[in-house]
């Protein structure tokens, strides 16, 4: 049954019980006298009941009140506890005033078929107040006051102890309309089957209780005991159902509030516990849902002019924010612990949901947000789970989610879902932590998982442990996925993100949507590290995003990736310094047994900067480096691996090591500089393929050097096997007045090259690569200073003049064509393969078509 069908059940069932409720007060004559009471003002002393001890028992056949009606308990003020019970079979309705004046003790109210609180209704008693549709009433002694069996029950001397139930039947206790406010720092228990609280046309109901605890608690069919004291969890299956309601119990301190049940189905719903004063938060807000606990913010249903209550003389708004415990002072917000079978958090009309606030400049810290979901957790439209402080000095609280699957889903609309801590003040915002052995799916325009600050506080630390994470922006102009941010004009450091997964995917729609960290344009503190670890396969499509990068005072962030296969189409992985900015980029490390780069992706050191004198002093912050370690990496259609720098910072250096490398299509491995030295470039492998790409170091204006490009074996020292070159340039250029070249020093065992291409082996002037230029260039030329030193001639082989003629008579390819195979019905062709000369692949990269192995490569090239 769905969530609106569960709804309109319930106001069916309201509406046909709420019509046959008439006002009546009658005893049943077990512990007193029977009597038939008359109104409209109801007095009930104590000798219509039965004293024991410190308990005043009473027991009713009929028990109501009407509008303008009331009934008051008396007593004498020695009585801890006025104890009443309901046995007639009939719904108690409370539309008047419900009062007891028995010195300062519990109320205590069961009828076991029913309760239903009206729009007039009022409570006002001196103490705790408890209603139920319990079968019984349990005290601390073991003995039982039953309302279903009444001539069972024992009147003793004990006090109180629990509500228990029979689960023979699911009754409700309706509060439709009412506004209930209780005596400050008093106990508040409603427990039942099922428990509804919504308007009465445009009547808000609420239940309010000063620094208070507030208990609901459904128990559907499920036998068991509620507790009046302790927040012990309880296998309840009933339903709590929610409509524009409000549960408060703020105060100096906050209070508690305690909701468990099967389902719960929250609609446009405030439930805070908000500290306004210095004392410590104790407790603050915990909903154990057994099922689904179903969220939604839709709309306002009733005009403005009645979305107001009054604590205590104070004018409240009773506009919904949802879940929230908060701070307005010294005092520190009380926690907010969700656990639930599944959730659903759906906003459509603001953004709403759970959330633990620090405000004002009085030093309070904001509580912690813990979720746990054994199944799906939805945040959906513009719902939200967040924390923050704009308080002087106090934190955000942390934020904590365990759940099966996680989905985050705007579902196209205008508001976006959002998981995030941030701070407003000086105080830091809270860690973000959220595991999910299933998946993790960010679908949406904006939003996402997010840590931030706007002030001189410190953004936290963001980490998501999932199975498999897939984030999707919805629009090529939007961001959206995970990011730890320092906003314009912060002072505050954004905090690391830490992403652990068996299988990321990033669809970027063309927008840079990601992954990352920042420190935007104004702001004064750093970027935060990235560091992902996946043990299966990462894939980035459609301009997706990882990378950490400042455009402000501060430092970019490293980058770390680690996984089994890495593969990027059209996206890039980046640690950058915008031209905006007076810090440093971060270095990039990526390490996966197979690496592909396709149309125009990138892995890049981006430094735009310049930088003071005093800052191109700090050797250290400067020396930054792409490592990239790999089996196999792959670029293909202008794909590159590069570090660039467009003001006065060094290029940074960058590192390969991979035993197989393939450079093809345009792509690129490459330092730049216009204004300063090139980075060298140090390959590692076994063998490289250069195909119409380019590996280069060089320099392009300033009076930089050329970088240094070193192409090895696996280890230091040690020869790589070959380099094969097909319209490939390897370069280490500079165009700097007086400037050199740099060192290009190739140790393989031969460079491999189509013999129809020539080889070229430095030069003066500085050669410009062409896509499809039919040369190969390895040179370091600076047609303004001193060209670089090429201290090794790499041998050039070529394979197809190093193959004789065996001598073999070839047989024409019309008696090939003729298959014998077929005419003879063997279903199986035969095949003529078409091969390069020498019958080696037409391309480098393309598979022989007899293995070719290194020790058979030898040979030929040695005889």
């Amino acid at each position: 049954m769905n969530w609106q069908n569960i709804w309109l059940l319930f106001l069916i069932i309201f509406a046909v019980s709420f019509e046959v409720v008439f006002a009546d007060i009658a005893t049943d004559g077990s512990v007193g006298p029977a009597l038939t009471l008359t109104g409209p003002d109801f007095t009930i002393p104590d000798n219509l009941g039965t004293v024991s001890g410190r308990n005043l028992f009473h027991s009713f056949k009929t028990f109501s009140i009407s509008e303008n009606q009331s009934a008051t308990f008396t007593g004498s003020d020695s009585i801890n506890n006025v104890i009443s019970r309901v046995t007639g079979g009939e719904i108690s309705t409370i539309d008047g005033l419900l009062r007891s004046t028995v010195g300062d003790a519990d109320f205590f109210f069961i009828n076991p078929s029913g309760v239903v609180f009206g729009p007039h209704a009022t409570v006002d008693v001196p103490a705790a107040f408890h209603v139920s549709t319990a079968d019984e009433l349990i005290f601390d002694d073991g003995r039982i006051l039953s309302a279903t069996l009444p001539a069972t029950s024992t009147l003793t001397q004990a006090a109180p102890e629990s509500f228990g139930f029979s689960g023979a039947k699911s009754v409700t206790i309706e509060i439709n309309g009412s506004v209930l406010e209780f005596v400050p720092e008093s106990s508040i228990s409603i427990s039942s089957g099922d428990i509804i609280i919504q308007p009465a046309e445009d009547d808000l109901p609420a239940l309010l209780c000063e620094k208070g605890d507030i208990h609901l608690t459904a128990m559907g069919n499920t036998p068991g005991n509620v507790s009046l004291e302790s927040s012990a969890d309880v296998d309840a299956s009933g339903d709590i159902l929610m409509d524009f309601a409000k549960i408060v119990v703020s105060g100096n301190g906050g209070g508690n509030i305690l909701i468990q049940a099967g389902n719960a189905f929250i609609k446009d719903s405030d439930i805070a516990s908000d500290n306004t004063g210095n004392n410590e938060a104790l407790q603050g807000i915990e909903i154990i849902i057994n099922g689904l606990l179903d969220i939604k913010n839709i709309a306002t249903p009733v005009s403005e002019e009645t979305l107001t209550i009054t604590i205590n003389g104070q004018t409240l708004p009773m506009n919904p924010t949802g879940i929230s415990s908060s701070t307005w002072s010294k005092g520190d917000a009380g926690r907010v612990i969700v656990n639930a079978g599944k959730l659903n958090i759906d906003s459509t009309g603001d953004m709403k949901g759970i959330k633990s606030i620090a405000y004002s400049d009085f030093g309070g810290n904001a509580g912690e947000v813990v979720i746990a979901v054994s199944g799906l957790m939805q945040i959906l439209n513009g719902a939200v789970i967040s924390t923050s402080t704009s308080s002087k000095v106090g934190k955000g609280g942390d934020i904590t989610i365990h759940a099966g699957d996680l989905i985050m889903d705007d579902q196209g609309g205008e508001i976006y879902p959002v998981i995030g801590s941030i701070t407003l003040s000086e105080g830091n915002a809270g860690t973000v932590e959220i595991t999910v052995p299933g998946l993790v799916s960010i679908n949406s325009f904006f939003g996402g998982i997010s840590t931030s600050t706007v002030s001189k506080g410190n953004a936290g630390e963001l980490i998501v442990n999932a199975g498999e994470l897939k984030i999707k922006s919805r629009s090529n102009n939007s961001y959206t996925g995970i990011a730890s941010n320092a906003e314009s004009f912060s002072e505050g450091n954004a905090g690391s993100v830490i992403v652990n997964a068996e299988e990321l995917t990033i669809d970027g729609n063309g927008s840079g949507s990601g992954i990352g960290s920042v420190s935007n344009p104004s702001s004064k503190g750093n970027a935060g590290s990235v560091i992902i670890k996946v043990s299966g396969l990462i894939k980035l499509i459609n301009g997706a995003s990882i990378g950490s990068s400042t455009l402000s005072k501060g430092d970019a962030g490293n980058v770390i990736v680690t996984a089994s296969e890495l593969a990027l189409d059209s996206s890039d992985i980046s640690s950058a310094a915008f031209s905006e900015t007076s810090g440093y980029a971060g270095s990039v490390s990526i390490k996966a047994d197979s690496i592909t780069l396709l149309n125009n992706s990138q892995i890049t050191i981006a430094a735009m900067q310049t930088l003071s004198d005093e800052k191109l002093a700090e050797i250290p912050k400067l020396d930054k480096t792409i490592t990239i370690t790999s089996d196999k990496l792959y670029l293909d259609k202008n794909s590159t691996v590069t570090s660039a720098s467009t003001g006065n910072v060094p290029a940074s250096r960058i590192i390969i090591h991979a035993d197989k490398l393939f450079v093809k299509n345009s792509s690129t491995i490459s330092t730049s500089a216009d204004n300063a030295n090139g980075g060298a470039i140090t390959i590692n492998g076994k063998n490289i393929f250069l195909n119409d790409s380019v590996i280069t170091t060089s320099v392009n204006k300033s009076n930089g050097n050329g970088g240094k490009i070193t192409i090895q074996g696996i280890n230091e020292g040690q020869s790589a096997d070959y380099l094969v070159m097909k319209s490939g340039f390897i370069q280490a250029n500079t165009e700097g007045e007086n400037a050199t070249g740099g060192t290009i020093d190739i140790n393989v065992n031969g460079v491999i090259t189509d013999r129809t291409q020539e080889l070229e082996i430095g030069g003066l002037e500085r050669r410009i690569f062409e896509p499809g230029q039919n040369n190969n260039v390895i040179q370091a030329a600076a047609p303004k200073g001193n060209p670089g030193e090429i201290p090794q001639t790499p041998t050039e082989i070529d394979i197809s003049s190093s193959i004789t003629n065996m001598g073999v008579q070839f047989i024409a390819t019309t008696v090939m064509s003729t298959d014998p195979c077929l005419e003879l019905g063997s279903g199986h062709e035969s095949s003529l393969l078409q091969g390069g000369k020498g019958g080696l692949p037409e391309q480098p990269e393309d598979p022989s078509l007899v293995p070719l192995s290194l020790e058979r490569l030898d040979e030929t090239v040695s005889d």
